[in-house]
């Protein structure tokens, strides 16, 4: 190696190092950007959001689909919960007859110990991703009997009508009465990647 190599080398390394870290940098801008997609000390009626459980926690995340012309069932949740609608539009209903009406790219910060359904009016799929900020080896989501026809005015559940899974497809019975059961109540405990919603006439 001669006198001159060794700065040619070193000036050829240090070019290619500035290179590589403009290229970083240009990519980095492109890339990372952060939106506040949901932030709030209140649930989506408007009343404060409750402490957070004693225990281990414990964080869900479920990508729930509702089928279009379809609704869950009547439930609460018992932990604070957030989701974004990834596609579709959906109807959040209450008991005491307040709605929320949200389109893809929403967000929602959920109700908490507070019966209400979600209702897909549309002409395609509902999906959302919801994150719940559980306590481990509690529920997070509790499906109640019936509707309160006297309170929302909507029709109650048929005997008839019985729980699946996203995928459409029986949901498993360790969590959920049998396909062919009728809707009672029950409790779903993360962290399960399906959320259970009922088909049928009425629901």
């Amino acid at each position: 190696m001669n006198r001159f190599t060794l700065p040619v080398l070193l000036a050829l390394g240090l070019i290619a190092l500035v290179g590589f870290g403009v290229a970083l940098a240009h990519e980095d801008g492109d890339v990372l950007k952060v939106t506040t997609v949901a932030k709030s000390t209140k649930q989506w009626d408007g009343a404060p959001l409750p402490a957070y459980p004693e225990g281990q926690p414990e964080i869900t995340i479920l990508r729930i689909i509702i089928p279009a012309g379809e609704r869950t069932a009547l439930h609460t949740h018992s932990v604070i919960n957030a989701g974004v609608l990834l596609k579709g539009e959906l109807v959040v209903h209450t008991e005491e007859g307040k709605t929320l009406k949200i389109k893809e790219g929403d967000s929602l910060i959920e109700l908490v110990d507070k019966p209400h359904w979600g209702q897909n009016d549309g002409k395609v799929d509902a999906e959302i991703l919801v994150f719940y900020a559980g306590v481990e080896g509690k529920g997070i989501t509790h499906l109640l009997d019936e509707h309160d026809e006297q309170k929302s005015g909507e029709p109650k559940a048929e005997s008839g009508s019985y729980l699946y899974d996203t995928s459409g497809l029986p949901y498993d019975n360790s969590l959920a009465p049998p396909i062919g059961s009728p809707l009672s109540r029950q409790t779903l405990s993360g962290p399960s990647p399906f959320f259970l919603f009922c088909r049928g006439r009425g629901l």
